[in-house]
């Protein structure tokens, strides 16, 4: 037999360290030495499970490490769906591992598979560019010509449209392709989605949402299976988005949601069968006795010291020989080092198969085969110390590695070999201590080195010479041994604080601080509904559950874990009566969990470090102490998560069922429930009714301000284009997307004949849009208003559930269905049309807006028949069959048309008045028409016998016609002062015809604006008097007051005297004939000597009166002449001296002007 190990072991090198899918998607090598392992075998039930099922879950998201085989898991996947002659090794692999799971695999399913790699660039330009490579391996035809014709990848577009916008029709166009061509369907492998996430967060407007988005419903359509798609990423969306510096918003989750999780992740104990096949050892060590019986014993051994698990892998261990020379606590240390620091399974099999120094092949090189020589874990350190580094991304772990790298490479000459192994052994604990839960106690670094059972002793004294050198610290809780790194020895003090409290109190400490604030999503519920809902879960004393349950926060409800000690039957009396006695209307869960010993245990440790980390945060230390304590403290949280949560999952063998209670009963069959399929329970029995709504865009209470401007424009196109199919809509706006997930498929909006139209939900419609409608009929039809925000409020409630964003749209849908009946007020008054700028106010403020149906009123049809005759004589229309509610319209839109000066005017009759009044206030149309009205107009003083309707016709008719009125009161102060007669045509034919020519004659600016608005006949009668009243008094005739008709009249006399004034003055020059063919110029003698002029109207009429008067007179005086000329100077005179010494001082002023 030779000496060196490496002559023993065959290192199969044929493994390749990576697969790269679109570039091995099509290689009939590529799976070549792929071993099948149970982590592979889960996820092939899952998804087979769920395409053997028919489920409409078609798209998947496998997260698993760097390195874990998740591309080369997606290369299987399409291989098996392939069926092809070239899948026939790795089919017979998998049916030999299980028959089970190939039986979810058929031969002969011919399905084409499309690669995409993730890279920082748009997922549709990558999705298009795909496709077009894709066509090589297809046979040409017509539509794969048009396809590629369609698509333009320069200008990034698919028929015209912007390809992340156009994903889902470029799939479906493509699957049609490929099936024309015999396959049945395509599977569409993302590796790398993560890159695609990160170009995503960092170009939030790229519309890489909307891609992924249709990605997922065109794969999960309900009966369509033409497109699988599987997704491959290391961690969560959000963290991608955390690792460019940037947040993601919530509809990325949603989207997330619409992938089912795969998670993936060999355990520690499938990397020895890794290790296994790498090795090929050769028949003289593996039959060798003595190498099977030291093999056999020190893997044994390793179950004791957590390495491995007692339970797994125990065949493969009954042959450890197979697995020389690599010892236990250095093969759980590689794999976990790998899957940590490194990248998972490509980092294992660097190691076992590479070239670097230290790796496996360089050891078994330099080293004899003998069963006495392993590699141990300073092996297994002096690899990982001169090799290129590991990727640390906890900086205390970091830290921690540097430091014992620092601390052997100085410590070397002056401490024994012995201890230098242990500081090695010591250090690879600490890398793998949070993931084994192994400690470096003196019994495993004794077992770590291969030391015999009278070492021990030897071991404790070397470690306790590191210890006296503050090379390492004793940790007495644990009993175990760490690197003295500064910060260790104040945290150690610190927790030895925490030892002083009592069990109990850290206990239920330990579970407040552990599960408190948790909220748990009900995905099938989610599913299943559309609505995302969650619970608040609280977690206690039973007595603390009881006072929180009722409090939801941010939550939909609530699961109270009441938690007991499992030893203590009082307790569990306790929880039970609490359980029993929850509030009916309460939208929570309770349930008793009992702890064992494990639990109690981790929730204690727990406890101690919440009180280390606060005492750490209080006293400002270092950021490196800071970070020691958080690297503590998630390691003690993921301990309580691992037996806590397994408790509640039902994951803990021998625990006692764990059963939710509703409404004081026990739920039957919940003992089998978890937390998130206990919560869709709730939500399922609380929300029985909820309709289906596959939108997350606007399934929400507070939707995006871009969700709130497409709901908007919805509106506008309904009111627009409401008899087109899909509104009109072209590409792919968020607004076709809120009308066919909330209008279309609900069928609120369908055809009808040859136009589309909304109707209301009907025996085809979906049962929870009748069920809204119903509520809406229910919440309506009252005798009170109800606000919109009241509306929306009750169809959260349950049975329904509806949020905000699909109870505002379907809440207005159903106002303009119902728009004949539904009376809409804003701050109490009646809206007559419902406008887009109501609709905007009535969503911002929604308490301003209220609502009322009135077809449910029992109308009294004389009463309609009244106000539709009263209304007619006014010029209003009101058919007979007519609802209060068509009949208030009219009459409030009939006052609204009328001038504010009929509005606001006194010069009514007192009854009129107060109709008027009854009018301007009224915000119940049933009590205007029925008891207002009527009550203001019946029995009114004088008129007792007068009916209802002449009264009302009588009064709206004096309404109407009080503006009328005042321009007649205009017209004849106009006539008046100007000594005009006639109607009011020959009074602005007269005016034109005398004021024309004289209006550019005057200098006096109101005067001559006056004059010629007289002249202007290009106006409408009732424009023309509005013209002079806002120049006469500076204000237009129908808002005038009360207080200017006497005004109006004062100044009208006042300019047109001294028009005539003017006049008198410019005549006697001969300038203006046709004023001096209607007007007299009178000039008296005074008996002071003074001369005065009167300047009189003359026309047919005047020259009538005075043929009388000179008739009278000459035959009162007996035809004396001359004294019937005295006697009418003497009159003259007596009226010139009457209003002489008002207009004294204006005629000089117009002498002066003429002159």
């Amino acid at each position: 037999m030779s000496d060196l190990l490496i002559d023993h072991i065959e290192l199969d090198s044929k493994f390749l360290r990576s697969i790269a899918l679109n570039r091995d998607l099509r290689s009939a090598e590529s799976l070549d030495s792929y071993l099948i392992t149970p982590a592979v075998l889960t996820v092939l039930r899952q998804i087979g499970g769920a395409l053997a099922s028919r489920s409409a879950q078609r798209a998947w998201k496998i997260l698993g490490p760097y390195g874990s085989g998740k591309s080369a898991l997606g290369l299987l996947l399409a291989r098996l769906l392939e069926g092809k002659d070239s899948s026939q090794a790795i089919y017979q692999q998998l049916k030999d591992a299980s028959s089970d799971v190939a039986g979810l695999f058929p031969l002969g399913q011919n399905r084409f598979a499309l690669a995409i790699t993730g890279s920082r660039s748009s997922l549709g330009n990558a999705l298009a560019q795909s496709v077009l490579d894709a066509l090589e391996y297809l046979p040409r035809s017509r539509p794969a010509t048009e396809l590629k014709r369609q698509l333009d990848l320069k200008g990034q577009t698919y028929r015209d449209v912007p390809l992340n916008v156009a994903v889902g029709s470029l799939l479906g166009d493509f699957v049609a392709l490929v099936r024309s061509s015999g396959h049945s369907g395509v599977l569409l492998l993302i590796d790398e989605l993560g890159k695609f996430i990160e170009h995503a967060a960092l170009n939030p407007d790229a519309g890489d949402l909307m891609s992924l988005q249709q990605i997922a419903e065109t794969a999960s359509h309900p009966t369509d299976d033409g497109l699988l798609v599987l997704t491959m990423l290391h961690q969560h969306f959000d963290a991608y988005a955390k690792g460019v510096g940037r947040t993601l918003s919530d509809e990325w989750h949603k989207v997330s949601a619409r992938f089912d999780d795969v998670p993936f992740d060999e355990p520690v104990e499938r990397y020895a069968h890794f290790a296994v096949h790498a090795l090929g050892l050769k028949p003289a060590i593996t039959e060798s006795k003595s190498f099977q019986h030291q093999a056999r014993d020190i893997y044994r051994l390793s179950t004791g010291h957590n390495f491995f698990r007692k339970t797994a892998e125990s065949e493969l261990f009954a042959q450890a020989e197979r697995l020389y020379p690599l010892h236990p606590a250095a093969l759980a240390s590689l794999a976990v080092i790998s899957k940590r620091f490194g990248q998972s399974e490509r980092s294992f099999h660097a190691f076992m198969r590479g070239h670097e120094v230290g790796a496996l092949r360089d050891y078994a090189s330099r080293t004899r085969a003998s069963f006495a020589v392993w590699y141990r874990l300073p092996e297994l350190y002096d690899y990982l110390s001169i090799g290129t580094g590991l990727r640390f991304r906890d900086l205390e772990a970091e830290r921690r590695w540097d430091f014992a790298r620092s601390v052997i490479g100085r410590g070397t000459a002056e401490l024994s070999e012995l201890q230098v192994e242990l500081l090695k052994s010591v250090a690879v604990i600490e890398l793998v201590a949070q993931s084994l839960h192994v400690i470096a106690s003196p019994a495993v670094l004794s077992f770590a080195l291969l030391k015999s059972e009278s070492d021990p002793q030897v071991i404790i004294s070397a470690l306790s010479d590191l210890e006296s050198k503050a090379i390492l610290l004793s940790r007495q809780a644990t009993g175990d041994y760490v690197f003295a790194v500064s910060q260790a020895v104040n945290i150690e003090a610190l927790y030895r604080e925490t030892l002083k409290r009592t069990d109990d109190e850290l206990m239920f400490k330990g579970i407040a601080q552990s599960l408190s604030e948790r909220s748990v999503i009900a995905s099938r519920h989610y599913q299943q509904s559309g609505t995302l809902r969650s619970v608040r879960v609280i977690a206690g004393a039973p007595e603390e559950v009881k006072k929180s349950i009722d409090d939801y926060r941010q939550h939909d409800g609530c699961i109270g874990l009441m938690f007991v000690d499992a030893s203590m039957p009082e307790q569990m009396a306790e929880a039970r009566s609490i359980a029993g006695g929850i509030k009916k209307e309460a939208v929570a869960l309770t349930a008793i969990v009992q702890v064992g010993a494990s639990e109690r245990s981790a929730l204690i440790e727990f406890s101690r470090w919440v009180l280390v980390h606060d005492q750490v945060k209080s006293r400002f230390l270092d950021p490196w102490t800071e970070r020691h304590v958080e690297t503590q403290l998630n390691r003690a949280r993921e301990q309580v998560a691992r037996l806590v949560l397994a408790l509640l999952n039902h994951q803990v063998q021998g625990s006692p069922a764990l059963a939710y209670w509703y409404r004081g009963k026990a739920v039957q069959g919940s003992e089998s429930m978890n937390l998130s399929q206990a919560a869709s329970w709730l939500f399922d029995s609380v929300y029985k009714s909820a309709p289906v709504i596959h939108n997350e865009l606007i399934n929400k209470d507070k939707p995006s301000s871009a969700i709130t401007l497409a709901r908007q424009r919805l509106f506008e196109l309904l009111d627009k284009k409401g008899g087109e199919e899909l509104l009109g809509i072209i590409d792919y706006p968020p607004e076709r997307l809120l009308y066919v997930s909330l209008l279309q498929s609900t069928k609120l909006h369908r055809k009808k004949g040859a136009h589309w139209e909304l109707v209301a939900p009907d025996k085809e419609s979906p049962i929870g849009v009748q069920k809204v409608w119903q509520k809406l009929d229910t919440l309506l039809m009252t005798d009170q208003q109800v606000t919109f925000a009241k509306v929306t409020e009750k169809l959260a409630e349950s049975p329904l559930g509806v949020r905000n964003g699909p109870a505002s749209i379907w809440c207005v849908t159903y106002l303009l269905l119902n728009k004949e009946t539904c009376a809409v007020f804003e701050r109490g008054s009646l809206i007559l049309e419902l406008t887009a700028e109501h609709l905007q106010r009535m969503f911002r403020s929604p308490q301003t807006f209220t609502f009322r149906r009135f077809d449910i009123v029992t109308e009294r049809k004389a009463l309609i028949r009244d106000y539709a005759a009263a209304l007619g004589a006014v010029g209003g229309q009101v058919g007979l069959e007519a609802s209060y509610l068509d009949a208030a319209r009219e009459l409030i839109r009939w006052y609204s048309r009328l001038p504010q000066y009929s509005q606001e005017t006194m010069r009514l009759s007192n009854h009129t008045k107060a109709l008027r009044d009854v009018i301007k206030r009224a915000t119940d149309p049933v009590a205007l028409l029925a008891q207002d009205a009527p009550r203001v107009l019946t029995g009114v003083k004088g008129r007792e016998g007068t009916s209802f309707v002449a009264m009302l016709t009588e009064s709206l008719t004096e309404l109407g016609m009080s503006f009328r009125r005042l321009q007649d009161e205009v017209s004849l102060a106009m006539a008046q002062a100007f000594s005009i007669n006639g109607t009011l045509k020959a009074l602005r034919g007269q005016l034109q015809e005398e004021c024309a020519d004289a209006a550019g004659s005057l200098v006096e600016a109101d005067l001559k604006a006056f004059i010629m608005r007289c002249a202007d006949i290009t106006l409408t009668d009732d424009k023309w008097l509005d013209s002079i009243a806002s120049v006469v008094v500076q204000r237009p005739l129908d808002i005038w007051t009360d207080a200017q008709a006497p005004l109006f009249v004062d100044k009208v006399h006042d300019l047109c005297g001294r028009y005539k004034r003017w006049l008198r003055v410019a005549m006697p020059r001969g300038e203006f004939g046709r004023q001096a063919q209607r007007f007299v110029s009178v000039t008296l003698t005074l008996p002071s000597g003074e001369e005065a002029a009167m300047l009189l109207a003359s026309d047919k009429e005047t020259k009538q009166v005075a043929d009388g008067v000179l008739k009278d007179l000459t035959k009162q005086v007996g035809g004396d002449l001359k004294m019937v000329a005295s006697a009418l100077a003497q009159a003259l005179l007596q009226l010139q001296q009457d209003s002489n010494a008002v207009d004294r001082e204006e005629l000089t002023n117009e002498q002066r002007t003429t002159g």
